[in-house]
């Protein structure tokens, strides 16, 4: 059982939340890179969190998905 299931809006800001952050640290990373300096160790270390925090972020996205039936879909 997943534990934010009930919660739609704590999964939301969830995956907000995670989305951001990966965007920005894909975008410090790309930065650091193209001005040819060292690359920070904060940031060495977030590229490593982030795709083991991905799955659990992955799996409650999963868990939550509800099947699409298009024979009950409304216009």
């Amino acid at each position: 059982m997943n534990p934010l299931e009930d919660y739609p809006k704590a999964r939301r800001i969830a995956y907000q939340a995670f989305w951001t952050v990966s965007l920005a640290t894909g975008a410090a990373h790309v930065g650091f890179q193209s001005a040819d300096v060292g690359v920070p160790a904060w940031l060495t270390v977030a590229l490593s969190v982030l795709p083991f925090v991905g799955a659990g972020i992955g799996y409650t996205a999963q868990a939550n998905v509800t099947e699409y039936d298009p024979r009950h879909h409304k216009n």
